[in-house]
């Protein structure tokens, strides 16, 4: 184990796969394994997610990356509402693209909810 300048420790990432490994393949708790080799089981969770995120964008490589249009995106279409300002009659919809997955939203959908659809969707 090494340590940088400033004293914390610098976890090799070979040690942070097989730990994030070890935590999906294998079912063990990040406190066990958090334990075992003298790190903070919340740095254990951060290495698990890097980890999920790395295996799918190995099976999907566009993974990391979402495409997101707008219903009518024709020249003619009404702008949308910026942040606070009400939604028109014609309410427009968002179109979420990852992998194979699509969903389709309001505009008018707060940040916290659609956050929750993108996170689905990439679990997908």
């Amino acid at each position: 184990m090494t340590r940088s300048k400033s004293g914390r420790n610098v976890w090799p990432p070979e040690l942070k796969r097989e730990a994030a490994r070890r935590m999906l393949d294998d079912g063990l708790p990040p406190v066990d394994i958090a334990r075992e080799i003298g790190a903070n089981d919340c740095m254990l969770r951060d290495w698990l997610k890097d980890e999920r995120v790395r295996r799918a964008s190995v099976r999907h490589p566009s993974a990391g990356f979402a495409e997101v249009t707008v219903g009518d995106t024709e020249a003619s279409a009404p702008a949308l509402p910026r942040s606070g300002e009400p939604v028109p009659d014609q309410a427009a919809t968002i179109a979420i693209s990852i992998g194979d997955a699509r969903i389709e939203v309001p505009v008018d959908l707060d940040e916290g909810t659609l956050s929750k659809f993108i996170r689905a969707l990439r679990a997908a």
